[in-house]
């Protein structure tokens, strides 16, 4: 597991925590699994938690619009790992085949037990990849 991918695990996991209530944001980025990234990690960790979070409403409107199905029917683990994919492609200046593979990948290991996840959450995240804002229409939309 890569770096990266170890942010973005512990990143579901903890929209996970801070979805159930269980605890603060505060508390869920305290944990060990965040303590034991690099500093470099735990800010793009404290980016991802934090930016999904707060673009929560906008990211489930833009995956509304991608997905042939309701997002509500979407596990909980689905549908954070989504999230988690769009913003990255949205907000954030990762590579795309990066955001899409990583999401995918965490949204199968968020559901082992159901029926793979996998080719619904491609086909949103190959579409969220398509309609990336391009760094010109970004720079001018500011």
């Amino acid at each position: 597991m890569s770096v990266a991918t170890s942010a973005r695990a512990v990143a579901l996991e903890t929209l996970g925590r801070t979805r159930a209530g269980r605890v603060t944001v505060a508390d869920a980025l305290a944990t060990p699994g965040a303590e034991a990234l690099d500093e470099r990690d735990r800010a793009f960790l404290q980016e991802l938690v934090l930016g999904t979070l707060r673009r929560r409403g906008w990211l489930d409107h833009v995956l509304s619009g991608l997905s042939s199905r309701p997002i509500e029917s979407l596990t909980p683990g689905v549908l954070d790992a989504l999230r988690l994919g769009a913003y990255q492609l949205l907000y954030l200046r990762v590579a795309s085949h990066a955001a899409v593979s990583e999401s995918v990948e965490l949204a199968r290991a968020s559901e082992p037990r159901r029926a793979s996840p996998t080719p619904f959450s491609v086909a949103c995240s190959a579409r969220a990849r398509r309609r990336r804002p391009t760094r010109s229409r970004t720079r001018s939309a500011g």
